[in-house]
């Protein structure tokens, strides 16, 4: 990744000084590179750092759909649970009697 970044950076540099030496061949000389260094590198800062922003809230997304899938999960499970444990302790209210009852009778 950071070599791409340094030849992208590169590419630029060399880019714009070939645009400013067609330009203005008068200028065609080490202070080229320079400008090309100043207009070039915050360009490819700008572009790195909007990438970054772009990679990081696609990762806040999804760690929030993961966690909220997970949570969901979780409450199914648990509702599932509950339900069960009110069936059969609804069960067990009801038939308990049942025995002694029978007993009596």
């Amino acid at each position: 990744m950071l070599t791409k970044t340094v030849l992208g950076a590169f590419v630029l540099i060399v880019a714009i000084g070939i645009l400013i030496g067609t330009s203005k061949p008068d200028y065609l000389s080490s202070f080229t590179v320079a400008i090309g260094l100043l207009i070039a590198l915050p360009i490819v800062l700008v572009i790195k750092s909007v990438k970054l922003v772009i990679w990081l809230v696609g990762s806040l997304w999804k760690l929030l759909l993961n966690l909220g899938y997970l949570i969901g999960k979780s409450l199914i499970k648990s509702l599932v649970v509950i339900v069960v444990g009110v069936v059969q302790g609804s069960i067990t209210v009801v038939t308990t009697p049942i025995k002694y009852i029978g007993q009596g009778a």
